[in-house]
């Protein structure tokens, strides 16, 4: 797969003030104006407002999903945003994450999805420490599942890339590897060749943002984000990773997104 540019779903679609992201109620027309803008990917979001009209948990709206994608605009990733709404380091429970997972990956690997991006940040951080030791017994435990639908699972932290490479010693990297976020990154003040050096080759898949140091999401350029460096340490990842412009957006101007695409582009060609 060339290292062309997705968008995370939701950002060609208008939210509710307060929402920063969701997914949008009129999915349908999303995946019309992906293919106006000429995008070739999209993220799918599986989150909490829609747990019954998604089609990767709906299954009879899954074949209206399959229709609606083809060559020219595809999904190669799904966010699990519902897994950070649902459950905190006190009320984690792994068997219902585990399922909520499942009923995922089969139904995202209808569609042609090979990455599923589980974010344990936040309230889910694995800091913390008996949070940390479920969730990898979690996924070690979902290994076969995975396996066999060939979906891997990228992780999003908010880990230092010396405590990636301890966690990573105890996961399975076949099949279980890194979400990098360049936005969170810049936020939390790591240096990104210290992190592609330690864990670049677990990367499955990026998310393109901008943030202030310790702050909220900016346009892309304006933060504290090296993107020009990210640019270049990306497309020299042997693995190729899926690339998502989870861009800084507002609640009116879908352009937004079109122009940071074509900066960010501009940067990776």
């Amino acid at each position: 797969m060339s290292l062309s540019i997705g968008f995370m779903q939701g950002r060609l679609s208008p939210v509710p003030l307060g929402i920063y992201q969701r997914f949008p109620s009129d999915w349908k027309s999303e995946l019309l104006l992906a293919r106006r803008h000429k995008f070739s990917h999209i993220e799918w979001i599986v989150d909490s407002f829609s747990e019954s009209f998604n089609p990767l948990l709906e299954s009879d709206l899954l074949p209206y999903l399959k229709s609606s994608i083809d060559s020219d605009l595809c999904i190669y990733s799904v966010c699990v945003d519902i897994i950070l709404e649902k459950f905190s380091h006190d009320t984690f429970n792994a068997d219902l994450c585990a399922d909520l997972l499942r009923l995922i990956c089969y139904n995202a690997k209808q569609i042609g999805v090979t990455t599923l991006v589980l974010p344990f940040i936040e309230n889910l951080s694995l800091k913390n420490s008996i949070l940390r030791s479920q969730v990898i017994a979690m996924i070690n435990n979902l290994e076969d599942y995975c396996s066999k639908l060939r979906i891997k699972l990228a992780l999003e932290l908010d880990l230092s890339p010396v405590e990636i490479s301890s966690l990573f010693q105890e996961l399975n990297p076949d099949y279980v590897g890194i979400n990098y976020d360049t936005g969170n990154s810049a936020a939390l003040g790591f240096d990104i060749e210290d992190e592609f050096s330690t864990y670049g080759n677990l990367i499955l898949d990026v998310h393109i943002k901008d943030r202030l140091l310790n702050g909220p999401p900016v346009l892309l350029g304006t933060g504290n984000a090296n993107l020009r460096l990210a640019s270049v340490l990306i497309k020299d990842l042997p693995s190729k990773p899926i690339i998502i412009l989870q861009s800084f957006r507002n609640h009116y101007d879908n352009n937004l997104l079109i122009l940071q695409r074509d900066w960010f582009e501009y940067l990776l060609n």
